[in-house]
């Protein structure tokens, strides 16, 4: 495999937003701290679900000198590295300056976009000293990510509430269909008046029909309240649908779906 493929499968990997870290700008500060701070800074935003390629990382696969040479540049690491990571198509390139005036420390950071001079995202921020300096670094790489990230789509556990709904008019529907049922059974036996042969069979099969109904409804409803008891608890990640069937002698019910 060669070197230019190593590192665009170092960026190509993962769906993530990807950024080039080139490093960061540092004003009277020691270029260690600098490196060590651009550093972190990957590091916290790889940890928030940002991939970041930084100098090092491609220092580590081609060499510092080979970096230079495959960009046709013998200076400007920094522009070397902007270069290289819009040819191998990061979203954005990491940019900010590090500064220390006076026994204050000044932060500025700035998220350009490979696909021309929008800003994607940036932050600020001023610390007293160096502790609270590598806090405002993690403060930047979640407020950067938090940008930076598509939001999440909504899991199945969201829709929890449609399967719950439909179980309970189900259900509700079922009961009705059952008191409709016993009506017709009361009416039948306890009428005001004798009932004829025709009447009878009316009322029977009326009564039977009601409570076919009125299972089918109890079932369906189970089984929708079921399947919401698995999104919202269990957070499945496939759908899961309820099913119904007829059986000798009655209904069956359940749910189909992958557990998590």
């Amino acid at each position: 495999m060669s070197p230019a493929v190593l590192i665009a499968v170092l960026l190509a990997a993962s769906p993530a937003p990807r950024l080039a870290s080139p490093g960061l700008n540092g004003v009277q500060v020691p270029a260690e701290l600098v490196t060590f701070l651009g550093e972190r800074l990957a590091t916290r935003l790889h940890d928030r679900g940002v991939e970041v390629v930084t100098s090092r990382d491609i220092a580590t696969v081609l060499g510092q000198e080979r970096q230079k040479q495959l960009l046709g540049c013998a200076e400007g690491a920094s522009s070397c590295m902007a270069e290289l990571a819009g040819a191998l198509g990061a979203d954005g390139t990491v940019v900010g300056d590090v500064a220390k005036l006076g026994t204050s420390w000044h932060l500025n950071l700035k998220i350009i976009s490979s696909r021309g001079a929008k800003v994607l995202a940036d932050y600020s921020a001023d610390a007293a000293d160096e502790q609270r300096l590598l806090a405002k670094i993690d403060e930047a790489a979640e407020e950067i990510a938090e940008k930076l990230m598509p939001p999440k789509p909504k899991g199945p556990r969201t829709y929890a509430w449609i399967p719950a709904a439909v179980g309970g008019a189900s259900l509700v529907a079922g009961g009705a269909f059952f008191f409709d049922a016993s009506a017709k059974h009361d009416l039948l036996l306890n009428g005001a008046g004798p009932v004829d042969d025709a009447r009878a069979n009316t009322l029977i099969a009326q009564g039977e029909q009601s409570q076919q109904i009125a299972r089918i409804g109890v079932a369906i409803g189970a089984a929708a309240l079921l399947t919401a008891g698995v999104l919202y608890l269990l957070g499945a990640e496939s759908p899961v649908s309820p099913g119904v069937a007829l059986v000798p002698g009655g209904l069956t019910f359940g749910v189909a779906g992958a557990l998590p």
